[in-house]
């Protein structure tokens, strides 16, 4: 086999690795339950109100602590 042909054949090959690369990223991309974070558009919208509530509830200045102990709660 010639110089040539083994240049050719790793170019195609190379190619074609990254054509079954792609398809294989947009089939798993555009999945349903591929999403990074599911209801991200409903949390982003309701940001203000979880940030208004954090304050809030720091604000009262309560605490909760568990202890383990002799492996029972």
């Amino acid at each position: 086999m010639s110089a040539a042909a083994k240049w050719t054949i790793a170019i195609i090959v190379l190619l074609g690795g990254n054509l079954v690369a792609m398809v294989v990223l947009a089939t798993t991309a555009n999945r349903e339950d591929a999403q990074v974070i599911p209801g991200y558009y409903d949390k982003a919208v309701h940001y203000d109100d979880t940030i208004d509530e954090a304050v809030r509830s720091d604000a009262l200045g309560w605490s909760a602590a568990s202890t383990l102990i002799a492996s029972t709660l």
